[in-house]
């Protein structure tokens, strides 16, 4: 009854020592206790008595434990690197014709990271391609803490890549690219980890078999960002486009804010409503940046950027001063289209709202005679509406 009771207050130091000890004395302890500090133990992710009884009890063939508690012990042993009782536990689930999950797959990996073998969990990460499991940003995230903890070159690891692929197993995507977000988060701090990273980009295709995804562009143009350099960004996107891929919401975060950091606010402005025009929002972290960033900058494109509803939030009403721009929308878009973002305001019909109307209307003409003349200008910042849209496969229009 005592270790039911240390159970119940979480105390397995005292348990696995009470138990060792009547074991080297050669008392009994019945499977239902070992089965309920097992599974206790496991789901308190205590290591030292999930391994002792797992080798006591589950490897000697006394104990079957549930699937649910497999994944337990799994946790615990990848938690600590413990590759000894994850392959036991691997080999259990063979036995009993479980197939592994995404999930069982990411611990086995994390174990062999938390040890230190970059390669083993790269090469399980591998064999869970090939077993059909598409890999998630999940799936990486104990390998990009270790790179960056380890403070290793993206070289070093893309070497690990090579060697895989060099002994015929096929590099997932997701590899590559845990390799290009360390070298965005190295760009920080150090700009040249941005060339390191253009140039790994240029080697994916001869590493992977899958072309490049929205996600590793999101990533590059980051990179691009945390470096400040804008010409690389502009090469991402142009390449981004040649290979028609689409744009999220997350691509037009970075571009905006890439904008707004080279103190371009009338593109960003652009690109903003080019992400409302596709029916996307912002996210809260995004706003707030914007926010930050605009109220820095002069310009009624900053000021409209930074006192819009939908950066401002539940805030919806515009300050007096700074009156509504002319909204663009992509190149395709048509105010009659489905979908239009602004809808058309009945005309006044009071006599000094009708002048107030028709003075704004000039105004706005004016600024739209302004845009269009600094649209002119042959800059890399001179935004074209639409442009991150490929143009239909010829074939694939419905």
């Amino acid at each position: 009854m005592l270790i039911y009771y240390l159970c119940e207050f979480g105390e397995f130091d005292e348990i696995v020592r009470l138990m060792r000890l009547r074991v080297n004395q050669g008392h009994t302890i019945s499977k239902d206790l070992w089965r309920h500090v097992l599974d206790a133990a496991s789901a308190a992710s205590h290591h030292e008595s999930t391994h002792y009884i797992w080798r006591q009890m589950v490897e000697l063939g006394y104990l079957r434990p549930s699937y649910s508690v497999c994944q337990n012990v799994l946790t615990v042993a990848s938690r600590t690197g413990d590759t000894e009782l994850v392959s036991s536990v691997i080999r259990l689930l063979a036995e009993i014709e479980m197939p592994l999950s995404s999930e069982d797959y990411e611990k086995v990996a994390e174990a062999h990271v938390v040890q230190g073998d970059l390669y083993s969990g790269f090469e399980v990460l591998c064999r869970m391609a090939a077993a059909g499991i598409a890999l998630q940003p999940s799936s990486t995230r104990a390998i990009l803490t270790y790179m960056i903890q380890e403070r290793m070159q993206p070289r070093d690891a893309w070497a690990i890549l090579k060697r895989l692929k060099s002994s015929d197993y096929a590099i997932p995507l997701k590899c590559a690219h845990v390799v290009l977000e360390l070298c965005e988060h190295e760009a920080l701090h150090d700009s040249s980890y941005l060339d390191e990273g253009v140039t790994l980009y240029k080697e994916l295709y001869a590493l992977c078999p899958d072309k490049a995804d929205v996600s590793v562009f999101n990533t590059l143009v980051g990179m691009c960002r945390r470096a400040k350099n804008t010409d690389a960004g502009m090469f991402i996107i142009k390449e981004m486009a040649s290979l028609r891929v689409v744009p999220n919401t997350t691509t037009f975060e970075h571009l905006i804010l890439m904008c707004l950091d080279a103190g371009n606010s009338e593109s960003a402005y652009m690109y903003f409503q080019d992400l409302l025009a596709r029916g996307s929002g912002l996210s809260e972290d995004a706003r707030v940046e914007i926010r930050e960033q605009c109220s820095q900058l002069d310009g009624d494109f900053a000021q409209q950027l930074r006192h819009h509803p939908e950066i401002r939030g539940n805030q919806r009403e515009y300050p007096e001063e700074y009156p509504p721009l002319t909204q663009r929308g992509p190149s395709n878009w048509t105010p009659e289209s489905p979908g239009e973002f602004q809808k058309r305001t009945p005309r006044p019909v009071d006599k000094e709202a009708r002048r107030a109307e028709s003075k704004e209307r000039r105004k706005r003409k004016r600024r739209r005679l302004a845009i269009a003349r600094a649209q002119d200008e042959d800059d890399w910042m001179d935004y074209k509406p639409g442009g991150l849209v490929p143009d239909p496969i010829p074939g694939d229009e419905k």
